[in-house]
């Protein structure tokens, strides 16, 4: 009886392990430029500064295919030049942060185990709104979270790449582009506004077992 419980327990030893081959998490950051598909007229659209930081898990078959998940802190909303309320020209600027889960299939190029894997990916991208603040000429003029619409809903596209660093461990680099479905305002007033934004995200992750 201990020899049939002994050997039933490392076979699903072994058989979890082996399905946690193909897992690996690791940390990932990003920077870039955001806005909002709708600016009102008569004013010009500036680069507004977009970041994320957080965390990938990421599952790869020994074939083409493979799925990730992320959850970050993100760095939205858009900035803009425009009258200003005493005269002249003022920038303006909409910081909105959301906590983003973005979940994507992945097709990888080349062939299972190269050093250097190029890979697309694509899919939707969860996002919860966690603050809102407002800016004019660079100070703080108010608190702007029930401005917006607590959720928001987009598609997540990043080509990009894995490098084999070493054994189990990868340094992953992409370029995202996030364009949001949902209007995101409030007000009855406002036009409809939707997200978008574009970043250089890299992060290292690392493989739980061995393939």
């Amino acid at each position: 009886m201990k020899k049939i419980l002994f050997i039933t327990l490392s076979v699903f030893t072994l058989n979890f392990a082996m399905a946690q081959m193909n897992l690996a998490i690791g940390p990932r950051a990003g920077f870039g430029h955001s806005w909002f598909s709708n600016t009102p007229g008569g004013v010009k659209n500036l680069y507004h500064p977009a970041g994320n930081f957080g965390a990938s898990i990421v599952y790869s078959s020994q074939s083409n295919f493979g799925i990730s998940a992320d959850i970050l802190y993100s760095i939205e909303g858009n900035k803009f030049e425009g009258n200003g309320i005493g005269g002249g020209i003022a920038k303006y600027e909409n910081r909105l942060g959301y906590l983003r889960i973005p979940v994507q299939g992945i097709y990888f190029f080349g062939q299972y185990g190269d050093k250097v894997r190029p890979k697309i990916s694509a899919g939707p991208s969860f996002g919860f709104l966690m603050s809102g603040k407002s800016y004019t000429d660079g100070k703080e003029t108010g608190d702007i979270k029930d401005n917006f619409k607590g959720f928001d809903i987009g598609l997540h596209l990043s080509p990009g790449v894995h490098v084999n660093l070493v054994e189990n461990t990868w340094l992953v680099a992409d370029v995202g582009y996030y364009h949001g479905f949902s209007d995101i305002t409030e007000l009855p007033s406002a036009p409809d506004s939707k997200n978008r934004n574009i970043q250089v995200n890299l992060g290292v992750i690392f493989g739980i077992g061995k393939y």
